[in-house]
């Protein structure tokens, strides 16, 4: 977030050089900053460098502007240095700085001298990351047709006076560009291999509206690049996104009637450009921040009219301040919320899977992680699991995101192929690759989506025998894999020689069978059931916050009828009938809770309470004994110690001192 934040300021020196107007730089920079689809693409699992591509390729743009009318060489050391920073942390620089050396070769107005300086020092940015960025060197980026494309540049530039007048400088830039691929393609081998973004666009140009049912009729490199984050945004996005560029249209039309006049040459250009960023973050969400970078001239053309026709565009203008201003700093006033609900427009995708959960369950999962497990141990879990694992714990996990090589591609599909084989196989490679834990999370069975991790690996279904299944269902029957943690959203298995007996304290709707058996084995009715289960049980707990210990039994109650296993209603229940004097009611209420989790240490103590209420010291002091025995929570031990004494002393519960 801070990474992007900065760009407001890059963007405002970008616009300003671009039309010659602070108050434009003033107002597309606003326009940045306030967005929310922008805003809301910095955050999520992955965890990616793109903030910080757009901050440095809309310098890369400034630092040309101003080149191209000053030629100081501060300007073009400055944009070499940019090029080199965009390749360490941006897979797409390539094809970025492939378009812009097109731009310094075609640009108008720029001497032979400065298009010289201007190209070398491009050529020397992508020669040193080549040689000292590890991974562009296992890749062997310098025989790379982007890299060569700078060659083959730089060489046009110091030898145009040779080639022939008739000759387009872009032709013989292509020609020659892959002449040379081919001819270093022997010298590329051994390199990691990189998947192609080429064969990725074909199969989204093919399937514009989304991705095929069959998994089967991607190829393996195209599901593993095709990604939820790369879906097609909801229309709520889109709507969000570009309706204040909307509004802005008739002022761009002002000023383009101007600029068009003097610089037709740029306002084509930037036609083009937004036409096009538009067109590629509508089939691929992913591309945002180019969008963003494409779309930004146009509204910085729609900006600049407020200097020329300030009477005309004021309205627009303001308009389009209050919708960003609406969005970003008033949810429930959100005028763009309000008129994207009215024309009915869906705010998810419809595409993804939709985790749910009581409680911040990633960030549980690394309090236990770093609390419990070691650093060197290595840990098996999804990519985007494994990413949040190393960045917030600092686990050695065998897969994360990385660069999209087949190398890599071919390690996720082995080793996530792992959770849909048996026991015996998934151990037999467990033990190969010296895997200590392997953490299962919920959409590995749950997601049916076209996004899902089955549907990556090519699988049309999910066996009952499968270690998923088992890992989500059936824990207990599980011979070398013992369950040691569970959220509602992922379980930590530690691998083992022989079973290990284990013991559950809590039993979330998302883990038990009766309801998917229940409901005839339909799993997406299944997790709509859960769903519906962990909104109503958080209702309850509201209205136990606001004393309404009624409203909140109804509701528990109703989370138990879907839901029989769930430990937390039952001790919700408990609670709530226990503040209403309901004392018996309560006590059974707390035991059926033990009967699901004995050694549930909230569970014990509340029974415990209770019993002692009703006069049933000795059953009280024997339960508080297995939980002060059995319970590693000090807090609540504590708090079982001073019961226990009070008991012990025959001082009343209904003294000051209880």
């Amino acid at each position: 977030i801070l990474a992007f934040s900065t760009c407001v300021f890059t963007f405002y020196l970008l616009a300003q050089k671009l039309w010659l107007s602070r108050v434009t730089g003033l107002l597309a920079a606003f326009l940045i900053a306030f967005s929310g689809p922008l805003i809301a693409a910095t955050h999520g699992r992955e965890f990616d460098h793109a903030p910080y591509a757009v901050l440095l390729a809309s310098l890369q743009l400034f630092l040309f502007a101003s080149y191209a009318r000053t030629s100081r060489m501060v300007a073009v050391t400055l944009m070499g240095l940019t090029a080199f920073a965009l390749l360490s942390v941006w897979e797409g620089a390539r094809f970025f700085l492939v378009l812009f050396g097109m731009l310094a070769l075609l640009a108008p107005g720029l001497e032979a001298s400065q298009r010289k300086r201007l190209v070398f020092s491009q050529l020397a940015a992508v020669a040193l990351a080549g040689i000292l960025m590890p991974y562009l060197r296992a890749e062997r980026f310098l025989l790379s047709w982007p890299s060569l494309f700078f060659v083959v540049a730089t060489t046009l530039v110091f030898a145009r006076h040779r080639l022939p007048p008739k000759i387009p400088a872009m032709v013989f830039v292509g020609v020659a560009t892959i002449l040379l691929s081919v001819l270093t393609k022997p010298f590329a081998a051994g390199g990691i291999d990189r998947l192609s973004e080429i064969e990725y666009w074909l199969n989204r140009f093919r399937y514009l509206t989304g991705k095929p049912d069959d998994p089967l009729s991607l190829t393996d490199a195209g599901r593993f690049l095709w990604t939820q984050a790369r879906a097609n945004p909801s229309a709520y996005v889109l709507f969000e996104l570009f309706l204040p560029v909307l509004v802005l249209i008739p002022t761009s039309v002002l000023a383009v009637r101007e600029i068009g006049r003097k610089r037709p040459g740029t306002v084509w250009f930037t036609t083009v450009a937004s036409i096009f960023g538009t067109l590629l973050f509508v089939i691929d969400r992913s591309t945002i921040f180019v969008a963003v970078l494409a779309v930004f001239p146009w509204i910085a053309v729609s900006a600049r009219a407020l200097d020329k026709h300030a009477k005309i565009s004021i309205v627009p203008i303001a308009a389009a301040a209050l919708l960003i201003l609406g969005q970003a700093l008033s949810p429930r006033a959100n005028p763009t919320s309000r008129l994207g609900s009215a024309l009915g427009l869906p705010r998810m995708a419809g595409s993804g899977f939709v985790w749910a959960s009581l409680g911040n369950a990633d960030r549980e999962l690394v309090r236990f992680l770093v609390s419990r497990t070691s650093v060197k141990d290595p840990l098996l879990a999804a990519p985007d699991i494994s990413s949040l694992c190393v960045t917030f714990a600092g686990r050695t996990t065998v897969l994360t995101p990385g660069v999209p090589t087949r190398q890599e591609m071919q390690r996720t599909k082995q080793y996530m192929s792992m959770f849909y084989t048996n026991e015996d196989e998934a151990f037999s490679l467990c033990q190969t690759r010296a895997i200590k834990y392997v953490l299962y999370s919920i959409d590995l069975l749950l997601d049916t989506s076209r996004y899902s991790q089955s549907y990556g690996l090519g699988l049309r279904q999910v066996n009952e025998t499968s270690l998923t299944y088992k890992m989500h269902f059936k824990p207990e029957s599980l011979k070398h894999f013992n369950l040691v943690y569970q959220n509602d959203n992922y379980r930590l298995f530690k691998v083992t020689e022989e079973m290990e007996p284990f013991f559950l304290t809590d039993h979330p709707p998302v883990y038990q069978l009766s309801i998917l058996t229940r409901l005839g084995g339909d799993v997406p009715s299944f997790y709509d059931n859960v769903i519906d289960v962990l909104a109503t049980y958080q209702t309850a707990v509201d209205a136990q916050s606001q004393t309404d210990d009624e409203d909140a039994i109804r509701r528990f109650r109703y989370c138990l009828e879907l839901a029989p296993g769930f430990t937390r209603a039952w001790l919700g229940l408990g609670d709530s009938l226990y503040r209403l004097g309901r004392l018996q009611a309560a006590e059974n209420a707390y035991r059926s809770a033990l009967r699901i989790a004995p050694d549930n240490s909230q569970a014990l103590y509340n029974t415990a309470l209770t019993s002692a209420r009703l006069g049933n010291v000795d059953k009280a002091l024997g339960l508080l004994d297995v939980l002060i025995s059995s319970s590693r929570e000090r807090a609540i031990i504590a708090q079982a110690r001073e019961l226990k004494s009070v008991l012990e002393r025959g001082i009343p519960l209904e003294s000051p001192r209880e």
